[in-house]
């Protein structure tokens, strides 16, 4: 199936993944982004602006032209630019041309579905942690990976399927980390069905 096909799909480094807050019309999304690639002194025909066809969306992506290796480093530069030297991110705000209100925009790397899938289950493993664990718990959020700091020690795995499994590493699990709990509770709060298969290990 194509659908599962594209789950783990290889990432398309010549992109950006562009999201806002809620739906926004194609010439209200191009307008902002012409801005941005105009402040970057990009020309119209170094980019171009992958849209759903419907006109209307919360999501599309720029496209960097040029060779491979062109396109990408395009991507990465813009995308470098959005880091401040004082490490604050840039913000780009959307006049709605509805009632004017403000939308947020926001841009990033190209991430497969798989690792929004992995993300989206690793914050509420995280969220989870942090609620029964008094240690600290941090987030690997594309990698899935929950860490004590620095060493990581539960891995959280999701399928296509919507199956999903997680995996310890006993040696670098935080003492007194409530681990019967934990796997008890994720069950509820996974939203998704254990693969019978794919065993704590």
């Amino acid at each position: 199936m194509e659908a599962e096909a594209n789950f783990n799909r290889p990432l398309r480094r010549n992109e950006l993944a562009v999201n806002f807050t809620e739906r926004v019309p194609k010439d209200v999304a191009l307008d902002k982004i012409r801005t941005w690639m105009g402040e970057l002194e990009l020309e119209e025909d170094a980019w171009s602006l992958r849209f759903p066809a419907s006109g209307l969306a919360r999501k599309c992506a720029i496209v960097f032209q040029g060779p491979p290796l062109v396109g990408e480093d395009r991507a990465k530069r813009a995308f470098l630019t959005l880091r401040k030297p004082n490490g604050v991110w840039q913000e780009f705000w959307i006049q709605s041309p509805i009632d004017k209100h403000w939308i947020q925009m926001y841009v990033g790397r190209d991430a497969n579905p798989f690792m929004l899938a992995t993300a989206a289950l690793g914050k509420k493993a995280l969220a989870l942690a942090q609620r029964i664990f008094k240690g600290q718990v941090n987030l690997l959020k594309y990698e899935g990976y929950l860490t004590d700091g620095w060493r990581p020690f539960i891995k959280v795995i999701t399928a296509y399927d919507r199956t999903y499994k997680i995996e310890v590493c006993y040696s670098t699990l935080p003492r007194g980390f409530p681990l019967e709990d934990f796997k008890a509770q994720f069950a509820l709060a996974a939203e998704r069905r254990v693969d019978e298969h794919l065993k704590w290990v």
